[in-house]
């Protein structure tokens, strides 16, 4: 499978955000990817993150693909992407014991 990257808004400063508009619009990219032990094995893990353009990211790693899915897909369903929904539901899926830490 292809990894999946979206770009969604924010109003939060990512260390840089992305922008469009002559920096009217701050966009955060969101990505589904698959993890491998090798090239040749089946994916070992899945993962969906946020990031800016520099430094700052949250990064979610899965055992379950379909516990993967339903995070990207509560991350792509917000208007708006701000780094406290991130932390917000990163904490929930760690307290649920859905995520590898």
């Amino acid at each position: 499978m292809q990894d999946i990257t979206v770009y969604k808004e924010t109003h939060d400063n990512w260390c840089p955000s992305f922008a469009i508009y002559n920096e009217a619009i701050s966009l955060v990219e969101l990505s589904f990817y698959e993890l491998y032990k090798d090239l040749e094995s089946e994916p070992a893990a899945f993962g969906v993150s946020v990031s800016g353009m520099d430094d700052l990211s949250v990064e979610m790693q899965f055992l379950s693909e379909p516990a993967a899915w339903q995070a990207f897909i509560t991350l792509l369903s917000l208007p708006i992407l701000n780094i406290t929904d991130v932390q917000q539901l990163k904490e929930q899926l760690i307290a649920e014991d859905k995520l590898c830490v």
